[in-house]
């Protein structure tokens, strides 16, 4: 099993973090692993709509399901990416993100639980998947707090890959 929680301080108001996060197509375009995200564009949180994303965890495409689990307005999201549980391309798993008020900032806690069905596989993914993860927190951070931004001030905050 492997689980991994990772966390960034993000300067910007609630409301902005939530319709980033709340925005399924876009919180979850960052991820290395997610190739291709199959929805309409007017999805919203809720919907019955089937959301299928494509996933490369170094195998191959692998197409899984994602499920909304727990929605709670401007506090968390939680959901479930599953696919063909004989396959051993796989990995199953539940991701969280979950906001919290920090002094002036508020706290994006990120947290996956999930596994491939196989010890070995598990156990040398956990390294990829934290480098992943804060991977995508910068890249959340980052668009959160220029998403008020001109180019001028956008130039200072550039990011660099890890």
């Amino acid at each position: 099993m492997v689980e991994v929680r990772r966390e960034i301080l993000i300067k910007s108001d609630i409301e902005k973090i939530w319709n980033f996060i709340n925005d399924v197509s876009l919180s979850l375009g960052f991820s290395k692993f997610h190739r291709k995200i199959e929805l309409k564009k007017s999805y919203k949180i809720g919907d019955s709509q089937e959301i299928i994303i494509i996933h490369n965890f170094g195998f191959g495409k692998v197409p899984m399901k994602l499920k909304i689990v727990n929605c709670e307005p401007y506090k968390c999201l939680i959901f479930r990416e599953s696919g063909d549980l004989n396959s051993k391309k796989v990995f199953n798993h539940e991701s969280c993100f979950l906001i919290i008020k920090n002094k002036e900032y508020y706290k994006l806690i990120y947290k996956v639980n999930g596994s491939f069905n196989n010890k070995l596989m598990d156990k040398t993914f956990t390294p990829l998947l934290k480098a992943v993860m804060i991977d995508e927190l910068k890249k959340i951070k980052l668009a959160v707090e220029s998403s008020d931004d001109n180019w001028m001030t956008l130039e200072a905050k550039q990011y660099n890959p890890v």
